[in-house]
C-alpha cells in the first residue's frame, strides 16, 4: 500500500506541475480542450486516489505504514481512525490538495466553456503543486515503517468531535477564497467585471465556513482540550483571525458603495489568500512557538521561498495592474475605502495588520532589538478590544442606518450613563467598562429606531436584515467583555477533606480514586462545590497514557447564562493532593449565542442578496432582448 500511495502521488505531482506550466505558458483557443486543465484532471483524480488509500489504511490498521502507525491505534473509535486522516500535517495537507481536486473537477464540469476556467484552474494548481511536492517529498504520508502490530494511538486531545469537525471546515474555506482569488484576478486582467457576483459567492460562502470553524475551534479549545479557554491568541489562532478580517474588508469593499475599486479588491484578497499560506507556513514548519505546529526544515525551506516568489511577482503584477487601470489610483483607491461607508473595512484592515504584524514579530523583531519575545498577549487584547468599540461606535452613531438623528441622543445618555456607573462602582479594565456602555448605547438606538420606524424596515427585507445582524454583534461583545475581562482566575492546591475559596464558590476535596483502562491509568478527583449554582459533585479526571506518555485532562464545566464555573484536574502530588485550576467565567455563553445568530443572520443576507441579483440580471437580459 505505501508503495502504490507513493507512487500515485508522484504521478499526481508530475501531471499538476506539467499542468500548471502549460496553463501558465501555452496558449489554447477553446477551455474545454485545454490541454493544461485536462492534465490537471488528471492530477485531480491522482490525488483523489492517494487520499482514498491512505484513509483506507488508515481504517483498516496498516501499521506498516508511519503516519498510520503514530495516528491511529486498535482500540481507536472508527470516526477518530477517520479524522486521523487530518490529525498530522502530512495528512492534513493530503486532505486540502484533494479538497483544491474537488473543487477543480467541478469548476471545470460547470465553466469549461468559459474563458475564465483557465484562471481558476491555473491558481487551484498552483497551490495544489506545491501542496503535492511537500507530501510527495518531504512529508510522505506513506512513509514505511518496520511491521508493528499496533499502533501508537491519536493524542487524547485530538480525540474529540471538534478534531472531526474544525479542521475540514477550515481547509475548504481556504480553497473557496482561493477560487474568489482566481476569478478577481481573471476580471482585474480582462479589465471586466463580469465575475463579480461569483467572487462575492465564493468569499461569502468562505467567509461564512471560517467563521463556522473558529467557532468550533473555540469550543473545542474551550470545553475539550483543557487549554483554559476559547482563545489563546496563538500564532495559529491569530493567522485565521487575521485571514478573516482580510475577507471581510474584501466582501465589504466588493459589494459595497466602493465595487468599482478593482485594484483595492484585488489587494484585499490577495492578502487574504497570502496570508492563509502564511499561516500554514507558520504551522508547519514550527518557526513561532504554537500547539498547534508541526516542525519540518524542509517544508520551512520550501514555503519560505514560494512566499517570497509570491511576494516578488505580486508586486511586479500589481504594477501591470496600475498600467491597465490609471484612472483607479493609490490615492484615489485609499480616499475611496476610508469614506464614512467604509469605515469598517479599514478598521478591519489595520487591525489585520497589527495582528498580524505582532504574530510574526519575533521573526524579524531582532532587527530593531537585541532580545525579543513573544508579542503580549495584552497587545492583542488592546488591539482587538479597540477595533470592537469602534465597530459598535460606527453602528451606534452611524446616521445611514436610522431614520432620524434625534433618535440617537437617548442611546448616548445611555452609554455615557452606564460609563459613569461602572467608572465608578466597578473594579474591571477600562475597555471592558467602555465595551459594555458602546453596548448599551446601541441596543437603546436600535430598539428606538425599530419602535418609530418599524413600518419602514418592515418592507425593507434589507434594511431588517442589517438592523438584526446588529444584535449578535452587541451579544458577541458582551460576551467578551465578560468572559476576558471578568474572569476569575484561581490554581489551588488541595488536600483530602479541605476547601478552598474562589469567588463565591468552595471547592470541598472530598475524595480520590483510580481506575484502569486499556492503554491508560486514571486519576478521579471527587470534589464538592457550592455557590451561585448550588450544591454539586463533581469528578475531574486525569489521564495518563502509558503508550505517549502524555497526561491529559478535559474540563468539567457548569454552564449556565451569567456565568460559567470551569474545573481542570491539573496535577496530584505523592501525597495525593490536587491542584486544580478553578475558573469563574462570565458571559461566555454569550459569545456562542451570537456567533451562531450571527452566522444565521449573514446566511439570511446572502439570499436576500443573491436573489435581489438574480432579479437585477433578469432585468437586464430583457431589456438586451
Amino acid at each position: 500500500m505505501n508503495f502504490l500511495g507513493t507512487w500515485m502521488l508522484r504521478f499526481a505531482f508530475t501531471c499538476g506541475l506539467i499542468s500548471f506550466l502549460l496553463i501558465a505558458f501555452k496558449q489554447e483557443k477553446e477551455e474545454n480542450k485545454n490541454l493544461g486543465i485536462l492534465t490537471g484532471i488528471v492530477a485531480s483524480f491522482g490525488v483523489l486516489l492517494s487520499s482514498l488509500l491512505l484513509l483506507y489504511s488508515l481504517v483498516s490498521g496498516n501499521y506498516s505504514i508511519e503516519y498510520v502507525y503514530h495516528n491511529t491505534e486498535k482500540s481507536l473509535p472508527l470516526i477518530y481512525k477517520i479524522s486521523a486522516f487530518w490529525s498530522g500535517s502530512s495528512g492534513s495537507m493530503l486532505i486540502w490538495t484533494s479538497v483544491l481536486a474537488v473543487l477543480l473537477i467541478i469548476v471545470f464540469l460547470r465553466n469549461k466553456e468559459k474563458s475564465s476556467t483557465k484562471t481558476i484552474s491555473g491558481v487551484l494548481l498552483f497551490v495544489m503543486t506545491l501542496f503535492m511536492f511537500v507530501v510527495t517529498f518531504i512529508k510522505n504520508p506513506f512513509k514505511a515503517v518496520s511491521e508493528q502490530s499496533d499502533g501508537f494511538g491519536l493524542n487524547p486531545s485530538l480525540q474529540s468531535l471538534g478534531m472531526v469537525f474544525h479542521p475540514p471546515v477550515i481547509i475548504i474555506a481556504f480553497s473557496f477564497f482561493f477560487i474568489a482569488f482566481g476569478y478577481q484576478l481573471f476580471d482585474i486582467r480582462k479589465n471586466t467585471e463580469e465575475h463579480i457576483n461569483i467572487t462575492w459567492k465564493w468569499a461569502m460562502w468562505g467567509w461564512v465556513l471560517l467563521t463556522f470553524g473558529i467557532i468550533t475551534g473555540g469550543i473545542w479549545a474551550y470545553t475539550e482540550l483543557g487549554w483554559g479557554g476559547y482563545w489563546a491568541w496563538d500564532p495559529i489562532e491569530n493567522s485565521s483571525l487575521v485571514n478573516w478580517l482580510f475577507a471581510t474588508a474584501f466582501l465589504h469593499s466588493l459589494r459595497g458603495k466602493s465595487n468599482n475599486n478593482k485594484r483595492m479588491n484585488f489587494l484585499l484578497i490577495f492578502l487574504t489568500v497570502f496570508t492563509i499560506l502564511v499561516g500554514t507556513y507558520i504551522a508547519r514548519s514550527g518557526l513561532l512557538n504554537s500547539v498547534h505546529a508541526y516542525s519540518s526544515r524542509g517544508v520551512t525551506v520550501v514555503f519560505g521561498v514560494v512566499l517570497v516568489v509570491l511576494v516578488l511577482l505580486f508586486i511586479v503584477y500589481y504594477f501591470k495592474i496600475k498600467r491597465l487601470h490609471p484612472k483607479n489610483n493609490t490615492k484615489k483607491s485609499f480616499l475611496s475605502i476610508i469614506k464614512s461607508g467604509n469605515l469598517f473595512s479599514i478598521l478591519s484592515i489595520i487591525t489585520a495588520v497589527l495582528i498580524f504584524g505582532g504574530t510574526t514579530f519575533p521573526l524579524y523583531g531582532g532587527l530593531f532589538l537585541k532580545a525579543v519575545s513573544d508579542t503580549p498577549i495584552s497587545f492583542y487584547e488592546y488591539v482587538f478590544g479597540v477595533f470592537g468599540i469602534l465597530v459598535l461606535l460606527i453602528l451606534a452613531i452611524n446616521p445611514s442606518l436610522y431614520t432620524r438623528k434625534v433618535l440617537l441622543i437617548p442611546g448616548s445618555v445611555c452609554g455615557l450613563a452606564v460609563l459613569a456607573l461602572m467608572l465608578f462602582l466597578c473594579d474591571y479594565g477600562f475597555l471592558t467598562k467602555l465595551s459594555l456602555a458602546v453596548c448599551a448605547m446601541l441596543t437603546v438606538n436600535l430598539i428606538i429606531e425599530l419602535a418609530f420606524n418599524y413600518k419602514k424596515h418592515i418592507g425593507n427585507k434589507k434594511s431588517v436584515a442589517v438592523l438584526l445582524l446588529h444584535a449578535p454583534l452587541i451579544i458577541m461583545v458582551v460576551g467578551f467583555a465578560g468572559s476576558m475581562g471578568m474572569l476569575l482566575n484561581s490554581d489551588v492546591t488541595i488536600e483530602k477533606g479541605n476547601t478552598a475559596v474562589v469567588g463565591k464558590y468552595e471547592v470541598k476535596y472530598r475524595n480520590l480514586y483510580w481506575k484502569e483502562e486499556p492503554g491508560k491509568t486514571t486519576a478521579v478527583s471527587v470534589i464538592g462545590v457550592s455557590g451561585p449554582k448550588g450544591k454539586l459533585q463533581l469528578k475531574p479526571e486525569l489521564s495518563y497514557y502509558q503508550k505517549m506518555k502524555i497526561s491529559h485532562s478535559r474540563a468539567v464545566i457548569k454552564s449556565g447564562l451569567g456565568e460559567d464555573l470551569y474545573i481542570i484536574f491539573e496535577g496530584i502530588d505523592d501525597k495525593d493532593n490536587i491542584t486544580l485550576k478553578v475558573k469563574i467565567v462570565k458571559f461566555v455563553s454569550l459569545v456562542w449565542i451570537g456567533s451562531i445568530l450571527l452566522l444565521i443572520g449573514t446566511i439570511l443576507y446572502y439570499f436576500s442578496e443573491n436573489k435581489k441579483t438574480r432579479i437585477l440580471i433578469k432585468n437586464i437580459l430583457e431589456q438586451e432582448v
